[in-house]
């Protein structure tokens, strides 16, 4: 479907939006949320999706639009209903271009497709979901996936959407706005308890070796928001978290494990140019041998 607008769309968003509990970017005491709010911008492709049971639509989840905008990422969990059953699904799915849901929502793309990873084991579990959409995203230029291996000590850049807080004020609702932060990376699969291509971050306060001034710390409404590198490609998907507060953790799912599997959903799904090619050639072909019959 074509992009759309919609206020009276917006009105019936806003009511399923505050029933659901959503966190995001928690930044540090003292700093100016504007700042955080202007680094999670210079991340257009990262957007939200709406699901929806029948009309009402509900908060679901950061998301990124990704290689030539036909295809979003996002979590596994959030795309479900119940987040240990991948065939409780929503009805549709929504994904919105903008930095606010609610005050600057962007343009609103209905998904054609949606596609939960068949290893998804719930949270940090292969917690990935496609979304494809036969008309693409055109409002964005979509996030390019880093095929490389990630260093620890790396500065990598989360951006969710969603309530935020402090170190010390824990979450506090702040509207499902786009806020982006900057961390050092500091491990892989929190010394064994997780898959290994699970990504850490920690949020910590100044006086740490591993301050940024930009450090902050991911919750409940980043899921599905994207990990970039200091390149600005996607390495990860957020998936969770320990906070809140300072020195816990924002964790995410690493994207070099799952680029095969992406790559062949893709290949599963013909661009519709391909099908109107296709098309014409079989028109083509009865033509022609209408013509040599005749």
């Amino acid at each position: 479907m074509l992009a759309f607008r919609n206020t009276l769309l917006l009105a019936v968003l806003t009511v399923g939006l505050f029933a659901q509990s959503s966190h995001a970017i928690m930044i540090h005491d003292g700093a100016n949320e504007a700042d955080y709010i202007a680094y999670g911008n210079t991340f257009p492709s990262n957007g939200y999706v709406l699901p929806y049971i029948g009309e009402q639509a509900y908060w679901g989840s950061s998301a990124v639009v990704i290689d030539d905008g036909h295809w979003v990422l996002f979590s596994g969990h959030q795309a479900l209903i119940d987040n240990n059953n991948p065939s409780t699904l929503y009805d549709q799915y929504v994904f919105g271009t903008g930095q606010n849901a609610l005050s600057d929502p962007g343009s609103l793309y209905t998904a054609t497709e949606i596609f939960v990873h068949p290893d998804y084991g719930g949270v940090y579990h292969s917690d990935l979901t496609l979304l494809y959409f036969e008309d693409a995203i055109t409002d964005v230029t979509p996030a390019v996936r880093y095929r490389g291996e990630l260093q620890v000590g790396e500065l990598l850049s989360i951006v969710g959407s969603g309530s935020t807080g402090t170190g010390s004020s824990g979450y506090v609702d702040g509207g499902f706005q786009r806020r982006g932060c900057e961390n050092v990376f500091d491990s892989f699969n929190i010394g064994g308890m997780f898959p290994d291509y699970t990504l850490t971050t920690y949020f910590v306060p100044l006086g740490d070796p591993d301050y940024r001034p930009l450090g902050g710390l991911t919750g409940p409404g980043d899921s599905g928001g994207g990990w970039y590198n200091n390149d600005g490609l996607l390495v990860g998907i957020h998936t969770g978290g320990t906070g809140p507060g300072y020195h816990t953790a924002s964790i995410g799912t690493g994207l070099y494990e799952f680029n095969g599997w992406i790559d062949g959903v893709q290949a599963t799904v013909p661009e519709p140019s391909s099908l109107v090619m296709l098309f014409t050639g079989v028109v083509w072909l009865c033509l022609l041998r209408r013509r040599r019959s005749a």
